[in-house]
């Protein structure tokens, strides 16, 4: 099996708030089916608040090189910063995680600072 599972890249701009961003996990090399979760770890932006996203286990089928997953944005229509997610990729079965196995998204703030 072998090869490595791991974020396509290391930064995204997970978008404005009420979207659902594309995020890509890419697997280099292995013949096999690999599976690896994919978790946030951190960042400053609120789990149900800002975004939803639960733990997630992704399969790749033998052959298959990347896989895309969604994160929703919650529309909470107040002015706050830009805020951030890390996602990490872990627990691979038939493979190892890439170098770099977190992805650091951006949610940018889309609302109007009200004084």
């Amino acid at each position: 099996f072998g090869g490595t599972v791991g974020f396509a890249a290391s930064a995204a701009v997970l978008g404005v708030e009420g979207t659902a961003v594309a995020v890509g996990l890419a697997r280099t090399g292995g013949t096999g089916a690999q599976t690896v979760t994919v978790a946030v770890t951190g960042g400053t932006a609120t789990p149900g608040v800002d975004f939803t996203f639960a733990p997630t286990a992704v399969t790749f089928a033998p052959g298959e090189v990347v896989q895309t997953l969604l994160v929703p944005i919650v529309a909470d229509g107040g002015y706050e910063p830009d805020e951030t997610v890390v996602l990490r990729a872990g627990d691979p079965t038939n493979a190892t995680n890439a170098a770099s196995p977190t992805v650091t998204g951006t949610i940018l703030n889309d609302d109007a600072f009200v004084p």
